[in-house]
């Protein structure tokens, strides 16, 4: 964690040690969240949602942790209180924060059965109370998550390439 001092240079604050092959986090309000996957002989380990508290940036604090299912990619914020994950394949869950010191995974949606073995969820992104996932070779997929415990494919379009990444702008989705 690096804080900046008057926006000439970054100072040093503290850091986070995650011991583990593939990590994801993102800092919203005065919490850090982050999925982790930890992996042995190139098979895939117990994957982990943690919950940090970082009112003090100085002094960050493992407030909570949740096992899930799947490998755990990239995370986005859904309001009111919710983190939605993209788990690979098995698809994309989302977990409910508002006590942070309790996430409970709330919904979880499998990828339709056509897809199961040759796509994962690595992506995702929210907007509004829509989630736009990248299934890497086989497309993107619109999700409907104004019901966060029951999450519905609105949408699904092939792109060509491959989706790595993903970002909105003005209601278009580059990828």
């Amino acid at each position: 964690v690096c804080r900046e001092a008057g926006h000439k240079q970054l100072q040093w604050q503290t850091s986070l040690d995650f011991e583990t092959d593939q990590t994801s986090a993102f800092w919203h309000e005065n919490r850090i969240y982050v999925v982790r996957q930890k992996r042995s002989s190139g098979k895939t380990g117990r994957a982990l949602f943690r919950v940090y508290d970082a009112t003090d940036p100085v002094n960050i604090l493992l407030q909570a942790e949740l096992p899930l299912p799947g490998d755990l990619f990239e995370m986005a914020w859904l309001e009111p209180h919710f983190v939605v994950i993209a788990a690979g394949m098995k698809g994309l869950s989302v977990v409910d924060v508002a006590d942070p010191s309790r996430p409970v995974l709330v919904g979880t949606l499998s990828l339709p059965e056509h897809l199961r073995r040759y796509s994962m969820v690595t992506n995702v992104f929210t907007v509004g109370q829509y989630a736009y996932l990248g299934h890497q070779r086989n497309g993107i997929s619109q999700v409907d998550l104004r019901n966060p415990r029951s999450p519905k494919i609105v949408q699904m379009i092939d792109v060509p390439g491959y989706v790595r990444k993903m970002t909105e702008q003005n209601g278009i989705v580059m990828a």
